[in-house]
């Protein structure tokens, strides 16, 4: 019988002996794999090779999300993402169909499944 895809999960840390300092932050560029990305107005703005996204962050909080497999904060999104404050990092989470549970500083965000 076929488990599903949550079955199937691996615990990363466990795995490979890591533990969350092990972790990078910032948004990485997918055009050189320059990290961190910048924020600015117009989009993600990488400073090495000078390139602009506007959804790079996109891929980083899914990746927030696989390796951590829990829900992240705007306080941790804020960390995670390289943020100057918790408020950008709930706007950019309110941007994604996520599941939303608490209030306040409290709010957790989850994928939903």
């Amino acid at each position: 019988m076929l488990h599903s895809h949550e079955d199937l999960h691996l615990d990363l840390f466990k795995t490979y002996d890591l533990t969350h300092d092990d972790i990078h932050v910032g948004v990485i560029c997918k055009d050189c794999g320059s990290r961190p990305m910048v924020k600015k107005r117009n989009g993600w703005l990488c400073p090495d090779c000078t390139s602009i996204d506007k959804n790079s962050w996109k891929l980083a909080v899914d990746d927030w999300f696989y390796i951590m497999n829990e829900g992240i904060t705007a306080k941790t999104c804020q960390h995670f993402l390289q943020l100057d404050s918790r408020h950008q990092a709930k706007r950019l989470l309110a941007q994604l169909p996520l599941e939303i549970v608490g209030e306040n500083i409290k709010t957790t965000y989850f994928r939903k499944e």
